[in-house]
């Protein structure tokens, strides 16, 4: 059953369950199923673009640079040597993720292709949950702490064993010198803090979320994110404006409209926060919690520490299916501090989204 005309689909595969992989060809399959495989390494990279900043290495500078004064002076004048900022340093974990399979070769005597192809797409979509977690947990501070206490300690056992200290968005703590100064010049405590809290969110708390971001000159790509439970009290915003609804037909109107898309009611832009930050609600978004990032500017909210991409870890380099398991090495940590903020809408006092454990 060889085929010879091109490789398969994963779609082909599925339709064929009345033959064993064996019969039908490992070598077909494996193809199809690596060439998955790296389409699924290139929609998580897309995936994360917005957010994080990839990495392999322990850790990275952030908000690092300055200006150098320009001063008035005639033709003998010397002004005074500046020195810029030396940046800050941020802190990336990696761990090891693993999938059991089981795929030896009385597995594909038995199972047909189709079973094949389905137990891929269990590890794929298990695969897309942990990174979308752990990019979760990283935005929202899961295990980093309060005012206070800010950081957590990861030990760093596949590289070194360096204790690395993985910090969030700034909450009031000392960051090896101060917050550096906007592009403006205004300047920032060290009890600057990104981690909001009210019992019930209003007009001013969702602009005070957003101007800790803007105020340190994060400007491009602002975006609000939120659970689709928290929709409904969001929307009762005045500074909230909705999208067009689908259903309406504009006579005479040729430019294409920002209509809402009801198409996946957990995944959709929904409006505008002050007409011109748009406000998306996302299935990883945690409930009670609004999230706001710059998602345009040169340096990422976070970093995303990997060591090569997730793939199926094959017992002989021959056999690329015979396999017991898959595998991925990355992790998450914020790495530019000041590019994002959180507002919690369910208490005065902020609590770390239990909902990411």
């Amino acid at each position: 059953m060889a085929n010879t005309y091109g490789m398969y689909s994963l779609n082909d595969l599925l339709a064929v369950r009345n033959a064993s992989a064996a019969s039908f060809g490992l070598d077909e399959i494996a193809r199809t199923i690596q060439a998955e495989v790296a389409y699924a390494n290139d929609r998580v990279n897309e995936m994360l673009a917005d957010f994080a900043q990839p990495f392999t290495s322990q850790s990275a500078i952030w908000g690092g640079g300055g200006l150098v004064t320009m001063e008035k002076s005639d033709e003998y004048g010397v002004p005074l040597l500046s020195h810029s900022a030396p940046g800050i340093t941020a802190q990336f974990p990696l761990s090891l993720f693993r999938q059991s399979i089981g795929w030896t070769e009385e597995y594909f005597e038995k199972a047909s292709p189709a079973e094949v192809a389905e137990k891929y797409l269990e590890l794929r979509k298990g695969y897309f949950a942990a990174i979308t977690k752990e990019m979760a947990r990283a935005l929202y501070g899961y295990g980093v702490g309060t005012a206070g206490h800010a950081e957590y300690t990861f030990v760093d056992r596949l590289t070194n064993g360096v204790s690395l200290s993985i910090n969030g968005f700034a909450q009031g703590d000392v960051v090896v010198g101060t917050i550096p100064d906007s592009p403006a010049g205004a300047t920032f405590a060290t009890t600057h803090t990104h981690l909001l809290a009210e019992n019930t969110v209003t007009n001013a708390d969702v602009d005070a979320m957003v101007t800790m971001v803007t105020e340190h000159g994060n400007t491009k790509g602002l975006k609000i994110f939120l659970n689709a439970a928290d929709k409904a009290a969001f929307v009762a915003l005045t500074e909230f404006t909705a999208l067009s609804s689908p259903l309406l037909v504009y006579a005479g109107i040729t430019s294409t409209l920002d209509k809402l898309d009801n198409g996946d009611l957990e995944n959709q832009k929904i409006g505008y926060w002050n007409n011109y930050i748009p406000c998306y609600v996302k299935p990883w978004a945690v409930d009670n919690y609004l999230l706001c990032v710059a998602t345009d500017m040169p340096e990422k909210a976070l970093g995303y520490r990997t060591d090569g991409p997730w793939k199926i870890a094959a017992t002989y380099s021959d056999y690329p299916l015979i396999a017991e398991y898959a595998k991925a090495k990355f992790g998450f940590a914020v790495w530019n501090r000041t590019m994002g903020a959180v507002d919690y809408m369910n208490s005065d006092t902020w609590a770390t989204p239990t909902a990411l454990a």
